[in-house]
């Protein structure tokens, strides 16, 4: 999203997770690879400003829909809205008297100069991951990361592939799937940046979705409170 600014453009991007959660799950899930003659911090360094041949070859993170505040909504009800609609209302929720909470992208679109992101020669790839419990989750459709069923599928991957983050992003999907073929399907669809996602706002967290669902916005068809009192 931030290449559309052209102010960024020289900017380094880094993906970093927070650890301030104690689950395997919640840890590495947002991570870079550097290009650097050896782990000092001056060679870091060069490489956050691309000199010398060194520089960031991957960013590796969570999709930004993900994101608790991605797309502009209520933050009691957690009803989405068009930011044209939410400054007609004056950040208001019509159905709950909530306050809207402009979203991220809305506030990228309000900064951008370009309607297409303008990716320049230091910016690497970037993969939108899925964590292995997740991917498990979706796959089995066992909604508690933390269950049994879980831990022992993420534990088996682990003892075969090695690390959650080889499976992730490096191990061949045709390995992946000869162990689990739905597991691999997802893994190969979000490298691939073809997984679907509800997005967040408003304070609650956006999620990835095998199903056909899209996001859905006050007066575009999404059910509003009186429907269910009538």
């Amino acid at each position: 999203m931030a290449d559309r600014i052209p102010e960024l453009q020289d900017i380094t991007f880094m993906s970093n997770s927070d650890t301030h959660s104690p689950w395997p799950h919640r840890l590495g899930r947002e991570f870079n690879r550097i290009k650097v003659k050896e782990l000092t911090f001056l060679e870091i360094e060069k490489a956050i400003e691309h000199k010398n041949n060194r520089g960031f070859t991957l960013n590796v993170g969570l999709n930004p829909k993900e994101g608790k505040y991605h797309i502009t909504a209520c933050s009691k009800c957690y009803l989405k809205f068009k930011i044209n609609d939410a400054i007609r209302l004056n950040f208001r929720c019509p159905e709950c008297n909530g306050i809207i909470k402009k979203g991220v992208m809305d506030r990228v679109n309000e900064l951008s100069k370009w309607k297409e992101p303008k990716n320049p020669w230091h910016r690497p790839k970037y993969i939108h991951i899925i964590p292995l419990a997740e991917v498990i989750s979706l796959a089995t459709g066992i909604s508690t990361i933390t269950s049994k069923r879980i831990k022992d599928k993420w534990n088996l991957l682990i003892d075969k592939f090695g690390t959650e983050i080889n499976i992730l992003v490096d191990t061949k999907i045709d390995k992946i799937k000869e162990e689990d073929y739905k597991i691999g399907m997802i893994i190969e669809k979000f490298r691939m940046d073809k997984i679907n996602y509800i997005s967040g706002g408003g304070g609650l967290y956006g999620r990835p979705t095998l199903r056909s669902e899209s996001d859905r916005y006050w007066g575009y068809g999404q059910s509003s409170l009186s429907d269910f009192l009538m």
